[in-house]
């Protein structure tokens, strides 16, 4: 019980601090390492707990990080204007998404598998960044209201919130990388702007997602109970992120990064299906809440 307390306070604080540092939400980080470290102990369907539980911890770690970012006025106004709305819509569609049959039960492996070639995709990107040098030039409000608003909602709003309800994850390491490379937005404003719509879609996808927890697995209570959990130290950490990305150097940050997705989706990828203990009651991580 308190190994695994300890361990959750430190998932949390490192989600945040990753999430705060790169714009993406947290998740990224918390997901696989509930997947990792408790799925094996409890019933498949609790892929939807940690789901649920992530967006909701999305939200706290992307509120201190936008703060953040808008007292250093990296906030584009006229971008957010169809990034937030299309987020939102998307959003609701993904988790409507993670909830067909497909995914319940046993083909909840199916919603880790597409986490896993995710976090192949986020480390081929930053593998990418750590090799590119080039900076794009800033991006001032005026500038950014000339950007189409069709390419900001279907190239951005729209694919980070599908992708965000689909698999539980805040969305920003989708959001970023396409806010850099289709709309020019250097990236301490993507950063920034990326965070700042998750508030709002994380808000949205995690009520929505709560909600439709599973009975089987104590139903929307147990998600909350877990998040309540981890989002002490990841507001923390999303806080700390946030202001670090001023002070630390990146190309350190990105290797330690990832590390982590190259072990996350090799883990997520081959490790077996869940398989409880039938003699043991199956408790929530934590909780010990029995079912």
């Amino acid at each position: 019980m308190i190994v695994d307390l300890v361990l959750l306070l430190s998932i949390g604080l490192f989600s945040g601090l990753f999430g705060g540092l790169l714009g993406i939400g947290g998740s990224i980080i918390l997901l696989p390492a509930l997947a990792i470290l408790f799925s094996h102990r409890y019933p498949p369907d609790y892929q939807h707990v940690f789901q649920a539980a992530a967006m909701i911890m999305n939200f706290f770690v992307a509120l201190p990080s936008a703060l953040a970012h808008r007292k250093e006025k990296n906030l584009l106004g006229p971008l957010l204007k169809w990034l937030v709305p299309s987020g939102i819509i998307a959003i609701v569609l993904g988790v409507m998404a993670s909830n067909l049959h497909v995914f319940q039960g046993d083909g909840t492996r199916h919603l880790q598998h597409l986490l896993a070639i995710f976090l192949f995709y986020v480390l081929g990107y930053n593998l990418y960044r750590l090799v590119k040098r080039n900076r794009l030039p800033d991006v001032t409000p005026e500038m950014a209201g000339k950007i189409s608003p069709w390419k900001t909602t279907f190239a951005v709003g729209l694919p980070m919130g599908f992708s965000g309800g689909l698999l539980g994850i805040g969305g920003g390491a989708l959001c970023v990388p396409l806010l850099q490379v289709l709309l020019k937005i250097p990236l301490p404003r993507a950063i920034a702007n990326s965070s700042a719509t998750i508030v709002w879609t994380s808000l949205l996808g995690a009520v929505y997602k709560t909600l439709s927890v599973p009975d089987t697995t104590g139903g929307p209570w147990t998600a909350v109970k877990l998040a309540l959990l981890i989002i002490p130290t990841s507001f923390i950490g999303g806080y700390l992120g946030a202001r670090l990305i001023y002070v630390l150097p990146r190309n350190v940050i990105r290797v330690i990064f990832c590390g982590l997705m190259l072990y996350s989706g090799l883990k997520l990828l081959f490790t077996g299906p869940n398989q409880p203990t039938p003699a043991e009651p199956i408790q929530h991580p934590i909780t010990n809440t029995q079912h």
